[in-house]
């Protein structure tokens, strides 16, 4: 919902090879640049999420203050990690995440999207979808998505989306990879918001 609000948005995920394997510190300090720098929202691995949660917490009453923090989830389940999406979704909430994040590339898990968006509104969780083919982007928010980052080469993208009252709260935003020439083109093609991935 920030991002709606926000001019010009950037969400930017944090990526580790071996989030595992982070230092504190070094996690904390990213959080903490990433939030000075005017991110608007971070999208962070599950495993990082206490340690990003507690930097951004503790911005509070500052300026810049915390930015939302948003916790990677697969569609397909894992069975082995938990069996209970809601558990799940509830657990992450208690960590301080302010939403999920999800990757969905095309239309065969748009059953398994649509259930994670109504799981994520019941817990209250804001859900970013980056999707990969406008189909997705359009299902994305149809189910009340927060945000979706267009994470497909469409020249309308910026400007397409679905018309319903849940769509009409989606934010749109284009991924980018740091490349000057893509935020051009994506620029050009009329995106203002954008998601470092």
């Amino acid at each position: 919902k920030l991002l709606a609000k926000e001019r010009k948005p950037i969400v930017v995920e944090l990526r580790v090879d071996r989030p595992a394997e982070a230092w504190a510190l070094d996690v904390e300090e990213a959080s903490a640049r990433l939030r000075k720098a005017g991110c608007s929202a971070l999208i962070a691995p599950r495993e990082l999420l206490g340690a990003i949660c507690k930097e951004q917490a503790g911005g509070m009453g500052n300026f810049p203050g915390p930015v939302p923090v948003l916790c990677e989830v697969g569609l397909e389940r894992d069975d082995s990690v938990t069996s209970d999406r809601a558990a799940e979704l509830k657990a992450l909430k208690a960590d301080g995440a302010s939403g999920v994040a999800v990757t969905c590339a095309d239309g065969k898990l748009a059953d398994a999207l649509k259930t994670l968006l109504a799981d994520s509104a019941a817990a209250q969780l804001d859900c970013l979808v980056v999707a990969g083919a406008e189909e997705v982007a359009r299902l994305a928010e149809e189910g009340g998505a927060a945000a979706v980052v267009c994470a497909f080469d469409d020249e309308g993208a910026a400007a397409s989306g679905s018309t319903g009252s849940a769509a009409a709260d989606t934010v749109r935003l284009r991924a980018w990879d740091g490349d000057d020439d893509a935020l051009t083109a994506a620029r050009e093609a009329g995106f203002t918001k954008f998601a470092l991935l």
